[in-house]
């Protein structure tokens, strides 16, 4: 997977969840349901991502 900052900022390794769920390390209100940045996602459940 892509990565340039590794704290969520430049949003390189954003991408879809196509299945499950994440909690995010850093609070970020602007990505709509669905999405993930994997340098800053905690798996909840088993993931399937549209990368």
């Amino acid at each position: 997977m892509p990565s340039g900052c590794r704290v969520g900022q430049c949003e390189s390794c954003l991408v879809p969840i196509r299945q499950g769920q994440v909690r995010h390390l850093v609070d970020r209100p602007d990505l709509e349901d669905g999405q993930c940045l994997t340098c800053q996602a905690l798996p909840l459940t088993d993931l399937v991502l549209d990368a």
